[in-house]
């Protein structure tokens, strides 16, 4: 999902010290855009005609909400000249939310994150690459009827808690998010995969990046897909994982040939034949790595090539990967996005 902005971002003022300035102003500035307002729309006629409350008030009231109660916020917003003072009630504001798509707010999120990677300056890298993580994490959301519809009852027993399955893309070193969808509570971690890809070589552009991943992550059709895109990866794995491949090392960081088990290829033959076949003709060759520790080791695979990456440095990719740990430390204790002010999802 990504939604095509016709206005031009503002350049960068020669005195302006800080171009997250500009960013800031030019997202403001996308909400005048008229591409980005029909997509915000949750019907066509929504925000077509002239209200009290048009689009733009609504949209950045929600963006400046400080979790007090509606009656405040909507006082302070008629004080500061966002909204018509006294124009609006509670009952009005609610009304002409839900006109609202909830994916505009996505959709922002990614043009401001398109505008930061067209900056040479600002963008950080780890020899030239940027580093994404991958990983999910889990909401809880009050618990109604429809709740309960959209995301399912995860508790065995006692009260039902609906939970949100929450997976992202990350870029670690400049602490971008790249790409969020969220499903129910339960959900495929390697099903996310295609889809952050497809956003991060939208909103990246050419830049090359590491995808970087947890255990549960690594599949062989996974892998193979990602190897046929020139996309690098470093994930960590299980013990079981590969483990005939592992136990065979003479070394701790070496080539293997993926050969494939008989039953094993032959549910990949009935689920997925176009992999059966590319596997087929053209093996897995993967690079395997591990890291002793103290009291444990560590599995790594990588299709980074050993000549220009020691062991060490793939190592050092992996840890980059609690960036993306910190980065839903701050959704769920800054953000608070687990504070719903209402109980319907909406």
């Amino acid at each position: 999902m990504f939604v095509q902005i016709q206005r031009p971002p503002r350049p960068q003022p020669q005195n302006q010290t800080k171009p997250s300035h500009t960013r800031i102003t030019n997202d403001i500035d996308c909400l005048d855009d008229e591409n980005f307002i029909n997509f915000c729309r949750a019907h066509p006629t929504d925000y077509t005609r002239h209200r009290k409350l048009p689009f733009k008030s609504v949209f950045l009231s929600l963006l400046t909400r400080l979790g007090r109660s509606l009656a405040l916020e909507i006082r302070d917003w008629g004080q500061s000249g966002l909204i018509e003072q006294g124009g609006i009630s509670v009952v009005g504001y609610l009304k002409q939310r839900l006109k609202l798509n909830p994916l505009a707010f996505l959709g922002l999120a990614q043009y401001h994150a398109t505008q930061y990677y067209t900056d040479d300056q600002a963008v950080a890298t780890y020899r030239g690459y940027l580093l994404l993580a991958v990983d999910g994490s889990k909401i809880n959301v009050p618990a109604t009827k429809q709740t309960i519809a959209l995301y399912g009852n995860t508790s065995g027993k006692g009260r039902a808690q609906p939970i949100i399955g929450m997976s992202c893309l990350v870029d670690v070193i400049n602490r971008q998010i790249i790409d969020v969808n969220l499903t129910r509570g339960a959900f495929n971690e390697r099903g996310q995969i295609p889809g952050h890809v497809d956003a991060a070589n939208h909103i990246v552009g050419n830049r090359p990046y590491i995808l970087i991943a947890d255990r549960g992550y690594p599949s062989i059709p996974g892998l193979a897909g990602l190897i046929d895109q020139n996309i690098p990866f470093v994930i960590r794995t299980s013990k079981t994982y590969l483990s005939t491949q592992f136990a065979a090392m003479t070394s701790n960081d070496q080539d293997a040939t993926i050969e494939l088990a008989r039953d094993y290829r032959s549910r990949l033959r009935r689920k997925n034949p176009d992999v059966y076949q590319r596997l087929t003709q053209e093996p897995l060759t993967l690079r395997l790595i591990k890291i002793q520790y103290e009291n444990q080791e560590k599995y790594l695979i990588t299709s980074l090539p050993r000549d220009r990456f020691t062991t060490s440095d793939i190592d050092d990719i992996y840890q980059a990967r609690w960036g993306i740990e910190t980065m839903f430390k701050v959704m769920k204790t800054n953000l608070q996005v687990e504070n719903f002010t209402s109980k319907p999802p909406y």
